[in-house]
C-alpha cells in the first residue's frame, strides 16, 4: 500500500517538525490549525482528540481507530481494533468518489477495453438474432457491472479484467483471452467498501478524450496525461479491430458509449508505485454498489 506509506510518512514529518505558528508567514496561516503541539494544513489532515492527526486521502478524511488512521472503504473499527472488510462476492457497479473532483459521484463505465469516468453509459453488444429481442432487453447493459475476476457478462468465455504496466484498468474483448501489456490480473473489491488496485493501491483518473467516428482524436492539443494519451490511441486500435470482427456478423444490438458532457472524460488507473502520473490526474475511491438488478450487466462489453 504505497500510497498509505507515503501518507503516513508525510504525517510523521508533520508531527516531528512541529514548527511554531510564529515562524509561518501570515498569508499561509489561514488554512493552518494546531493539533496538540503540531501545526497542520486543514486541507490535508484532520485532528482527533486535539492531539492525533490523520491524513485526507482522495477527499476522505481518514478515521481514527485507537491510534491508527484508516479508510472506511477498506477497514472497519470495533472496540478500537481494526479489521479488514470482507472481499466482495457479488456483482457490482463502481461509483467514483472524491468530493473535490468534478466527476464525484459518477459511474465508472467500460468502453473500448478501458474504463472511464464521464461516459453516458458503457459500450455493449447483444447479437439479435440469434438472441431474441426479449433476451437482449434482459442484457440491456445500462451500466458496467463487474464480478470478482472480470466483467459480469453472459458471452461464452467471459471477459477478464486486468491492469497494464502503465496502471490502466482494462478488459479483454469477447471470445479472446488476449491481455495486451498485462502487468497484474488481480483487483481487490471489499464488500461494503471500495475497489482497489492489485496491491491495494488507490485509483486515479487521468483526463482523456475519445476519438471521433473517423478515428481522429478529439484532443484539443493538450497532453492530458503521460499515461492516458498513449493509451487513447492503442484503445482506438483495439476498437477498430473489434469493429472489423463485428462487421462479419450482426451488430443490431450494439451500443457505443458517448461522453456525458459535464465533468470531462477520465480514464481509470491504479496508482502503481513504479508509475509516475501527470499532475492533472486525480485520486479517487471506486465505491461498490451491489444493488444490481441482474447478475450480468450485458451480453458483452465492446
Amino acid at each position: 500500500m504505497a500510497w498509505l506509506r507515503y501518507a503516513f510518512a508525510t504525517l510523521a514529518v508533520a508531527l516531528i517538525l512541529n514548527p511554531s505558528e510564529a515562524a509561518i508567514p501570515r498569508k499561509l496561516r489561514r488554512d493552518l490549525e494546531t493539533c496538540g503541539e503540531s501545526i497542520y494544513n486543514t486541507d490535508r489532515y484532520i485532528c482527533y482528540e486535539d492531539e492525533l492527526l490523520c491524513p485526507v486521502i482522495a477527499g476522505e478524511a481518514l478515521k481514527l481507530c485507537g491510534s491508527s488512521c484508516f479508510s472506511s472503504y477498506m477497514y472497519t473499527c470495533t472496540d478500537n481494533t481494526l479489521s479488514v472488510l470482507p472481499r466482495s462476492e457479488s456483482v457490482f457497479t463502481l461509483t467514483a468518489v472524491n468530493p473535490a473532483a468534478t466527476f464525484h459521484g459518477s459511474i465508472i463505465e467500460a468502453s473500448g477495453t478501458a474504463f472511464y469516468i464521464g461516459l453516458s453509459g458503457p459500450s455493449t453488444n447483444c447479437p439479435s438474432p440469434p438472441l431474441s429481442d426479449d433476451a437482449c432487453a434482459y442484457y440491456a447493459g445500462t451500466n458496467t457491472s463487474l464480478g470478482t475476476i472480470g466483467l459480469a457478462v453472459a458471452v461464452p468465455g467471459g471477459q477478464a479484467t486486468y491492469w497494464t504496466k502503465t496502471g490502466a484498468l482494462r478488459y479483454t474483448i469477447p471470445h479472446s483471452g488476449n491481455e495486451p501489456d498485462l502487468a497484474f490480473r488481480s483487483s481487490i473489491a471489499y464488500a461494503g467498501g471500495g475497489y482497489f488496485g492489485p496491491h491495494n493501491e488507490i485509483l486515479t483518473a487521468c483526463p482523456v478524450s475519445l476519438p471521433d467516428d473517423d478515428g481522429e482524436d478529439n484532443d484539443d492539443g493538450d497532453d492530458n496525461s503521460g499515461n492516458a494519451t498513449s493509451l487513447r490511441r492503442s484503445t482506438w486500435a483495439t476498437r477498430q479491430n473489434e469493429k472489423m470482427r463485428r462487421d462479419q456478423s450482426t451488430r443490431s444490438g450494439k451500443k457505443r458509449a458517448a461522453a456525458a458532457g459535464e465533468g470531462g472524460l477520465w480514464q481509470v488507473f491504479s496508482r502503481l508505485e513504479e508509475v509516475q502520473f501527470a499532475s492533472e490526474c486525480v485520486d479517487f475511491y471506486a465505491v461498490l454498489n451491489t444493488e444490481a438488478e441482474h447478475t450480468v450487466g450485458a451480453w458483452e462489453y465492446t
